[in-house]
């Protein structure tokens, strides 16, 4: 964030009339010979890493049912306090 304030240049409302704020009015010297920026990204896009290559789909990985496994995992994380408070209970009862 401070490499973005420090090339920001930000022009006064008014001329000659400059205000002071988190990031201050640009002075006239600095405002001189200045263009607005027309490229879409400024400091551009940070480089992506590639973990690993990309691989064919196997046989294995389709009979896998993903999709199964993340809804099972996702009930039983709904329904873990419930149940908690089920098996105490009934230890409670057994008591």
């Amino acid at each position: 964030m401070s490499d973005y304030k420090a090339k920001l240049i930000l022009f006064p409302k008014k001329d000659g009339q400059y205000k002071k704020g988190e990031i201050n009015d640009s002075t006239a010297d600095k405002l001189k010979g200045v263009e607005q920026n027309q490229v879409p990204s400024f400091f551009g896009l940070p480089t992506v890493s590639k973990l690993s290559p990309p691989e064919p789909i196997t046989k294995e990985m389709l009979a896998q049912k993903v999709y199964l496994k993340l809804r099972t995992e996702r009930i039983n994380k709904f329904y873990n306090g419930k149940r908690k408070a089920a098996a105490k209970k009934a230890e409670e009862a057994k008591k």
